[in-house]
């Protein structure tokens, strides 16, 4: 817009040109009011937007990202501009602490504006799993029930470093130092370093004999048991006893023989070899008797007295 050209000679030498110099003057000030009116009206409804670096865009189309201000407040820029009930624009958005409805806001997202929530909460005390927020935009309407979005979630964690950001960065994690590996009294080593295993004791060797050539170290070779078996040739008027070791150790034996009604029957004592066998004759019992009949063998195993086994039978 180009102003008029004005000489002082041409308006100061006649009325009539005066007065048309004034509407001229009076005509472009009200030009430049309207335009100045213009660029204050677009400055002052053009609102200011937030930078929302690393925003996240939550289901219900808002986006939001909070940061922490200090150890006592986390700050929360919501922007995005949803639409509900088909194509209307939200204008109001919900806040939800935790959980607990806490903040309801004007948001004219259609002219690029973003809304601000700020939630008074002491960082450090925040929890690996965060603070949640719950955030839900609406078409405010004055005699019916709003057109809303559903609630979305948002949930703010501090960061690894340190509990709400604003403290010193925690120094570099050092590697974890396992303790030394206690080894057991079987064990050549008293302790090994962390991740080996002990090794261990070779196996005892027992002594010649036993149901057992060796067993592991701290274990106390076992010696023979139950190695006596009795068997009977049954003739008249003597009976054949015959006695069998199965064990790899020699003894000394007992037989007895006692009736039911408490007489001594036989009784021989003899001596029997490693795995071998005994034999000798006792008088058959008489009629009707019944005997019971026992076979101990003892010997010595390991430097030990022990009971090599014992035999109990009722005869006939």
């Amino acid at each position: 817009m180009s102003l008029p050209t004005l000489r002082f000679r041409d308006w100061v030498a006649t009325p009539a040109t005066f007065k048309d110099t004034v509407m001229i003057l009076k005509r472009v000030f009200r030009r430049l009011m309207i335009a100045a009116t213009i660029i204050f009206a677009a400055a002052a409804f053009s609102p200011f937007t937030a930078p929302l670096a690393s925003a996240d865009t939550l289901s219900n189309g808002l986006t939001v990202t909070c940061s922490p201000v200090g150890e006592h407040q986390l700050t929360c820029v919501i922007g995005g501009c949803p639409r509900v009930n088909g194509d209307y624009v939200v204008d109001i958005v919900h806040v939800m602490d935790n959980g607990y409805q806490f903040d309801d806001q004007e948001f004219k997202c259609i002219n690029g504006q973003t809304a601000t929530h700020n939630a008074n909460i002491l960082i450090p005390s925040i929890g690996p799993n965060g603070y949640t927020f719950g955030f839900q935009a609406c078409r405010f309407k004055t005699f019916e029930e709003n057109w809303c979005t559903p609630w979305a979630n948002y949930t703010w964690k501090p960061p690894a470093s340190s509990a709400g950001g604003s403290g010193p960065a925690s120094a570099p994690a050092q590697p974890e130092t396992k303790p030394p590996v206690k080894c057991g009294p079987n064990d050549v080593e008293a302790e090994v370093p962390a991740g080996q295993q002990c090794t261990a004791k070779p196996p005892v060797q027992c002594p010649p004999g036993g149901p057992q050539q060796t067993v592991p170290a701290g274990q106390t070779c076992p010696p023979p048991s139950n190695a006596i078996s009795v068997s009977f040739d049954r003739g008249v008027p003597l009976w054949t006893v015959n006695v069998k070791n199965s064990s790899g150790v020699g003894g000394s034996c007992t037989y007895r023989a006692t009736s039911g009604t408490g007489l001594t029957g036989a009784s021989e004592d003899f001596n029997i070899e490693p795995n071998g066998t005994a034999s000798f004759t006792v008088p058959a019992p008489l009629p009707l008797a019944k005997y019971t009949v026992v076979t101990t063998c003892t010997g010595t195993y390991d430097g030990k007295q022990i009971e090599l086994g014992k035999n109990t039978q009722t005869v006939p």
